[in-house]
């Protein structure tokens, strides 16, 4: 616990490994469809101009995903399903995600 207040503390030092980062590099991978979210694409282009989701281009006539961006869809499906605002999943996305890469 002393160390985190020593100057020079790097919290993500540890994460620094050659298989973490390997790990991460696979996660980052496009490597999902749109259509294995169960998500409508009309409904993923609402979600996106409403600010929910971010770092998904679809230029082509399909939308790939990364992991994260995969999981993420489906917790604003099930949200969504559970009748949450629009607002009220923004609101959780911006306190639950941090962009530490």
């Amino acid at each position: 616990m002393e160390e985190i207040f020593k100057p020079g503390y790097n919290p993500f030092e540890s994460y620094n490994k050659p298989e973490y980062v390997q790990l991460i590099t696979e996660l980052k991978q496009k490597r999902f469809r749109l259509s294995e979210t169960g998500v409508n694409p009309r409904i993923f282009n609402q979600w996106k101009k409403a600010g929910l989701v971010d770092g998904v281009e679809n230029d082509r006539k399909w939308v790939e995903l990364d992991f994260g961006q995969y999981i993420w869809l489906k917790v604003i499906r099930d949200l969504r399903a559970f009748g949450v605002a629009l607002e009220d999943i923004r609101f959780i996305k911006d306190r639950l995600t941090i962009n530490v890469f």
